[in-house]
């Protein structure tokens, strides 16, 4: 399958929902999804402009594309809790009175998982006095009354109750820990019982951290499950209670109340007072142009491109520097600007280029590279820009021939009359040190400008582009493919196309840095430039290649406290998950943080 006809499939607009015979409802707890997003990504939130943590629409909006791509539904529904207290506030007045409150950012973020809903046309669903697991439990009920088969979204264990031959939860994966399908027998093994009425049974006795239910004192998971295994039901074990030994049966007597409470607090509702009918759910063709606006507004670029493909026009933060382009709005590209980009493969031709540069007394340069690692990485070409929309790329073969085609641009990259010009200089300067070349002269580097000039906007060279040039550069993809086995090196790029790659960044550096040489004076950093950040760069680099020298015995000492440290607090750790296990291992550190804990 295309990946257009994937997104065609996400958007609705096949024209098969209409012709289906099979019926196909999922379900999506919208707040658990939310804040499983936005703690996906606590370390590394996604922010747009505006500063709006977008995290949880992100992966809120990928869970979403994934489930249509897998389950292709007939029926959706989105179903959020509402701040209102619920029937078993009422019932126990520490119901979740633990929990934190709800995180600031995450608050301003919820209005836009309910946006991507309505955009894919999506039912929303809240309902005062009941939590989101009870609306889905009804729903999942009524559907599996109609015949349908009905697939829960949501991280939440809880809704294991409520799987039965037409109903599954589907739980989306987090970081090390992979997706879980769970049906009837999925559940049974998992949970240890005979039957799926009975999870209520373990869930009661055991209780239940993350919501505050108490459940039995001294009674977890493992002797839950040996409990109704033996018993049946909580009634049954409280009934027979003078069958238990030890301290376990004076437990169970003292807290007899407790335990049927905290049964009655995990139980799901499934008789919620809805006024909806199913057809109410049946999958509609998404509202494209408000998803285009949604997706602009949190800078979903990649995921416009992805579902609208050329119909989708990235959005950026503009910023007015001049040129009609810019000031009309217009988007342009490689194929609808005049450029003049060349090769220079012989020594005449590279020292042409060489003599041109040296007279105009400054250029920018962009240099292509086997891998990321200034180190270890081999130099593939040079592109050189010295006039907006000119430029030249310089391939290097393999083997002697890129060491003498270097020496050849040594002087000019030692000269330090002459100016260079690039986006993160940084990385360039690096790479020729490990090759015995010392860049010398002033230094313009695009990217530490626009942090100083314009501090708003994302610092990439190709958003740079679109914001202040109104051009969209060729994506690196266009060349070696998408990230993956079948990607290839720039080594395998047909030379042309990485001519036109190559000296197109280049070439965007240097009408760059004419626009952000203003920006710099307007706002007053052009000293902070010159006498600060443009000197630090050599030196950062130095310091790169030079590395730290490191004090062992004291590196030693610091060690074996840590370990000290980590040991308690493994311990610690053990404690507090109430049971031993890996933590070392992603798979049990996985199941305790976000099954276990439901953190």
């Amino acid at each position: 399958m295309t990946t257009m006809d994937a997104a065609s499939r996400a958007l609705g607009i096949t024209g098969e929902l209409e012709l289906q015979d099979r019926k196909v409802l999922c379900l999506f707890d919208g707040m658990a999804l939310a804040y499983r997003g936005h703690f996906a990504l606590i370390n590394n939130p996604t922010m747009n402009a505006k500063g709006i943590n977008t995290s949880a629409p992100l992966v809120f909006t990928n869970t979403l594309l994934e489930i249509i791509d897998r389950f292709e539904p007939t029926h959706v529904a989105a179903v959020f809790d509402t701040p209102k207290p619920t029937h078993r506030h009422e019932a126990y007045s520490e119901y979740k009175a633990q929990r934190d409150k709800m995180p600031e950012d995450l608050g301003v973020a919820i209005p836009f998982v309910i946006q991507v809903c309505e955009g894919f046309q999506i039912p929303v669903l809240r309902i005062d006095g009941f939590e989101a697991d009870d609306v889905i439990g009804t729903l999942a009920t009524q559907a599996e009354g109609a015949g349908i088969t009905t697939y829960m979204i949501t991280p939440d264990k809880d809704y294991a109750q409520l799987v039965s031959e037409r109903t599954f939860l589907y739980r989306p994966g987090r970081g090390p820990t992979p997706p879980q399908l769970l049906g009837v027998e999925d559940v049974l093994t998992k949970w240890k019982v005979e039957r799926i009425d009975q999870v209520v049974d373990v869930m009661g006795l055991m209780g239940d951290t993350s919501d505050n239910i108490p459940g039995v004192p001294g009674i977890g998971e493992k002797t839950a499950q040996k409990l109704i295994a033996d018993f049946d039901s909580v009634e049954s074990l409280l009934d027979r209670v003078e069958e238990i030994k030890g301290k376990r049966k004076q437990l169970l007597i003292d807290h007899h109340d407790q335990a049927l409470l905290s049964k009655q607090l995990v139980t799901i509702d499934r008789d919620v007072p809805l006024q909806l009918q199913i057809e109410d759910q049946r999958r509609r063709p998404a509202d494209a142009p408000a998803l285009k606006g949604l997706f602009a507004e949190l800078e979903f670029n990649a995921l416009g491109q992805r579902l609208f493909g050329d119909d989708y026009e990235m959005v950026v933060q503009r910023v007015a520097v001049g040129g009609d382009a810019a000031q009309a709005g217009e988007i342009h590209t490689i194929e609808d600007v005049d450029h003049e980009y060349g090769l220079a493969t012989t020594a005449q031709q590279r020292q042409a280029l060489i003599e041109s540069a040296r007279d105009k007394g400054s250029f920018s340069l962009d240099l292509e590279t086997t891998s990321l690692d200034p180190k270890t990485c081999e130099i593939v070409g040079l592109a050189v820009a010295i006039e907006p929309h000119r430029g030249t790329y310089v391939p290097f073969p393999e083997g002697t021939e890129a060491r003498q085609i270097l020496e050849e641009f040594r002087p000019l990259l030692e000269d330090g009359a002459i100016e260079k010009v690039g986006h993160n200089l940084k990385f360039d300067i690096t790479v020729l040190r490990w090759q015995g070349v010392e860049v010398a002269g002033p230094l313009f580097d695009t990217m530490i400008a626009a942090f100083l000039a314009v501090p708003d906007l994302r610092r990439s060279l190709d958003y740079l582009a679109q914001a202040m040039l109104g051009y969209r550069p060729v994506p690196i993809t266009d060349l070696i493919g998408e990230k993956g086995d079948g990607q290839k090196s720039l080594r395998e790029a047909d030379i042309d196309d990485l001519k036109e790659y190559a000296v197109e960044d280049a070439d965007i550096a240097l009408q760059l840095a004419q626009a952000l040489r203003g920006l710099l004076a307007d706002s007053e950093q052009q000293r902070l430039y010159d006498d600060v950040e443009a000197l630090l760069i050599p030196v950062l680099a130095a310091m790169e290649m030079a590395g730290i020298r490191v004090d062992a015995g004291c590196l030693k000492v610091i060690s074996d406290d840590l370990a000290t440290q980590i040991e308690s607090s493994a311990k610690r750790i053990e404690e507090l998950a109430g049971e031993p296990f890996n933590l070392n291992s992603p798979s049990q550190l996985g199941m305790i943080l976000f099954e276990k804990l439901q953190l």
